[in-house]
């Protein structure tokens, strides 16, 4: 009996520690405002997602494999909670799926669903970290070309830099196209360096399209001060196929004021080739987070698109109108969980 009884307290001990060593975890985020709303002549009041972050399901899971390598799962769901529908119905996880196996000193290996470095390239040096109605991702263009790949690529094959003392970081990635006709092919890359005051970072993105190749590079920096944190970037997208090509640049800053932010940016794109040189726009964004509590924040946004020649980009749902300015202001409330 003693000796079955110290088998049993083995046999648990080895079960407890498997245990402590794997981990699922559920989280999200909940975000609605309050939306007015402008295109040229046509106006729209509505209750909207998205202001200061995008509302989601997140599903995460780790098993320790040992003191320095993990296996992890990913499955993240983008949702529109003034309706109570999935973003994607076609893809219950589109905003992340992965799964990656990690090693302390050798980097990340990941497959499946993520954003790709092309879109984080800029995304991550935006003061509204490019969402809602100030994200500067409100003047990027597909060119006319049938790309899929400007913000997720699926069937992606990814290598991730372990954290270092240096300070750099990167990312290689390959997303095939298994049997498209072709936008899904992509090749992307990131390379940075930080010190946790000063972050640069060069990205560089192409992906296969009909008749040539849809490009997307970035060169970006922020740099955090006493008062806040400053932002820019020059980002180059262009449609080898008919020699459209957009130029944007943007500076932006976010300032810390008692529990809340002061969030401002300025962007503004420049277009050349094939007949398109007058399409110019520009982009001005100002918005106020106050944290109620750590998971819990209330703001209000304002952005104005200046759109000329036959440029039509928006700041909301409405269809944007080539020429018109395009307008938007909105106050929410955001929960983390």
């Amino acid at each position: 009996m003693k000796k079955s009884f110290a088998f049993l307290a083995v046999l648990t001990a080895i079960a407890g520690a498997a245990s402590a060593q794997s981990s699922v975890s559920l989280s999200g985020l909940v975000d609605l405002n309050l939306r007015h709303s402008s295109n040229g002549d046509t106006t729209q009041n509505s209750v909207s997602t998205n202001g200061i972050g995008a509302s989601q399901i997140r599903f995460q899971g780790s098993d320790q494999l040992s003191s320095t390598a993990q296996a992890s799962f990913w499955l993240e769901q983008g949702i529109n909670p003034d309706t109570g529908s999935a973003i994607d119905a076609a893809k219950p996880f589109n905003r992340r799926s992965t799964l990656s196996l990690s090693e302390q000193n050798l980097g990340e290996l990941r497959l499946g669903r993520y954003f790709t470095a092309q879109y984080l390239g800029y995304g991550n040096f935006d003061p509204f970290g490019d969402t809602g109605i100030g994200a500067s991702s409100n003047l990027t263009s597909a060119l006319g070309s049938d790309v899929s790949t400007g913000f997720w690529s699926d069937n992606t094959i990814g290598y991730f830099l372990p954290e270092n003392s240096l300070g750099l970081y990167g990312q290689i990635e390959i997303a095939l196209k298994e049997g498209a006709a072709s936008g899904k092919q992509y090749r992307g890359g990131t390379l940075g360096w930080t010190n946790n005051q000063l972050n640069v970072a060069a990205t560089l993105g192409s992906t296969d399209i009909t008749g040539g190749k849809y490009k997307n590079d970035t060169i970006a920096a922020s740099y955090t001060l006493v008062f806040g944190t400053l932002y820019g970037h020059l980002n180059s997208q262009k449609n080898t196929a008919n020699d459209q090509e957009l130029q944007r640049y943007l500076i932006g800053a976010s300032v810390p004021v008692g529990a809340g932010e002061v969030r401002a940016s300025y962007a503004s794109v420049n277009a050349s080739g094939a007949g398109t040189d007058a399409n110019d726009a520009s982009q001005i964004a100002l918005g106020y987070v106050h944290n109620l509590s750590k998971r819990t924040a209330v703001y209000g946004n304002y952005s104005h698109i200046d759109n000329k020649g036959a440029a039509a980009f928006g700041n909301n749902s409405l269809v944007a109108v080539a020429g018109q300015n395009s307008n938007a202001v909105e106050f929410g409330i955001r929960h983390a969980f």
